[in-house]
C-alpha cells in the first residue's frame, strides 16, 4: 500500500471512530500528494468521511488551501444532495401512504442513519421495497403519469421511474437469484422473511413514518450486496465503512454465527471472511467487537484490494485517454472479474461468470 492511500484511511478511521491520526504520516506532502488523495476519496466514496476525519485536526494537518476550499465545496455539495434525496424520498413516503402502503427503506438513507454525520455517506438513489404492494406501487406510479425507465427494468428483481428528478429503484426481490445466482435464492428466502412489518424498525423520514430493515436482514443484506460488487470488481472504500458501522451498532444483538452458516451454503463464506479482514486491516473495529483477523484469508485479502478496490488511478477517471485506451480498460476489467470469481468461487461459476457479463454487454449494444 502507497503512502497516500495509508493518508486517505488515516482521515477515514478518524471521521468515524473520531480518533486522532497519526500526524507524521502527513509531514512531508506536497500538492500533488493532496490532489491524489482527494480523487481517490471521490472515487472510494468517502468524501465526506475523510473531510469529517480532516477538519478536527486541521490546525495540525496543513493542507493547501485551494484544496481545501474545493473539498469543503464538495461536501457541500454532497449536503445538498443528500438534502434533496432526503426531502424526495419523504414525498415519496407521503404519496404511498395516501394509499395505504408501507414504505421500507433499503441501503441508501436507511445506512446512512448509522454513521457520525449520515449527510456526509455518499448516496446515489433510493432504494424501496413496499412489502406485498410491489404491483400496486407501480400502478400508482404510472398513474400519475411518470413512466418507468425501460433500459433500466430489464432487471425483473427491480422496476425503476425518477420521482422529483430522483432516481428510484422499487424491489421487487433484493438479490439476484435466477441462473448463476441460484444459490443466493436461500438468502432470498430468508431475507423475505425478515422484511416483514412486524419485523422491521419504524423511523420518521421528516413527517413521514417509514421502516427500515432488521439486523438479521441488514447483516445479510450488506453483505450479500458487497459480494456482488466484489465479483464485479466495483467495491470501493465506502462499502467496507457500510459494514464496519453496522457492526459498531448492532454487533451485540446478530448472530453472526447463524449469519456465517448461511454464507457456508450460499458461496459467500469467502467474501465475508475476506471482507472482515479488509475491514480489520484497513478500517479497524471498536474493541466491543470481537472478530479476528484470519492469516489464512490474507493472500486472497491482499488481492482484492490491490486489484478491485485501491489499483492505481484508473483509465475510467481520465476524460483525455482515447477510445482505445478505454476498451483496452473495459477489458482488463472483464479479466479481473473473471479472476476474482475464481478466487471467491470456483472456475465453473467464473466462467458462467464471464459469459453472463459478456452476454449483458452484447444486449445492451443492440437494445434500442
Amino acid at each position: 500500500m502507497n503512502q497516500n492511500d495509508k493518508r486517505l484511511l488515516a482521515l477515514v478511521k478518524s471521521g468515524l471512530w473520531k480518533n486522532e491520526p497519526l500526524y507524521d504520516l502527513f509531514s512531508g506532502m506536497n500538492n500533488e500528494d493532496w490532489e491524489v488523495i482527494f480523487k481517490q476519496a471521490s472515487i472510494q466514496g468517502v468524501m465526506g468521511i475523510a473531510y469529517d476525519g480532516l477538519f478536527p485536526w486541521i490546525d495540525k494537518i496543513k493542507v493547501p488551501q485551494q484544496l481545501l476550499l474545493k473539498w469543503t465545496a464538495n461536501v457541500d455539495a454532497m449536503e445538498k444532495r443528500y438534502n434533496k434525496q432526503y426531502e424526495t424520498l419523504e414525498t415519496l413516503i407521503a404519496f404511498y401512504a395516501k394509499n395505504n402502503i408501507k414504505v421500507l427503506i433499503l441501503k441508501g438513507i436507511g445506512l446512512s442513519m448509522l454513521y457520525p454525520y449520515p449527510f456526509h455517506r455518499e448516496g446515489g438513489d433510493i432504494d424501496i421495497y413496499l412489502f406485498d404492494d410491489f404491483s400496486k406501487g407501480n400502478e400508482l406510479i404510472e398513474s400519475v403519469g411518470i413512466k418507468f425507465d425501460k433500459d433500466k427494468n430489464v432487471n425483473p428483481k427491480h422496476s425503476v421511474f425518477y420521482w422529483k428528478n430522483i432516481y428510484v429503484e422499487n424491489h421487487q426481490w433484493f438479490l439476484n437469484w435466477h441462473g448463476i445466482f441460484k444459490k443466493n435464492k436461500h438468502i432470498e428466502f430468508i431475507l423475505r422473511q425478515e422484511a416483514r412489518v412486524e419485523n422491521c424498525e419504524k423511523v420518521m423520514i421528516g413527517n413521514q413514518e417509514a421502516y427500515v430493515p432488521s439486523s438479521a436482514f441488514n447483516a445479510l443484506y450488506i453483505m450479500g450486496h458487497m459480494a456482488s460488487h466484489m465479483i464485479s470488481s466495483s467495491i470501493a472504500v465506502r462499502h467496507l465503512c457500510d459494514w464496519a458501522v453496522f457492526l459498531n451498532k448492532y454487533y451485540a444483538e446478530i448472530d453472526l454465527q447463524k449469519i456465517e452458516n448461511v454464507f457456508v451454503k450460499t458461496n459467500l463464506f469467502k467474501s465475508y471472511k475476506i471482507i472482515n479482514n479488509l475491514i480489520l486491516k484497513h478500517i479497524t473495529l471498536p474493541d466491543k467487537i470481537n472478530i479476528s483477523y484470519e492469516e489464512k484469508f490474507q493472500k486472497m485479502e491482499e488481492i482484492i484490494w490491490r486489484k478491485n478496490i485501491s489499483p492505481p488511478l484508473d483509465l475510467k477517471n481520465d476524460k483525455k485517454q482515447n477510445k482505445a485506451n478505454i476498451l483496452f480498460f473495459k477489458l482488463l476489467k472483464l479479466k479481473e472479474r473473471y479472476r476474482i470469481s475464481i478466487l471467491l468461487n470456483n472456475r465453473i461459476f467464473a466462467f458462467k461468470m464471464l459469459l453472463y457479463t459478456i452476454g449483458k454487454k452484447i444486449v445492451k449494444i443492440f437494445t434500442f
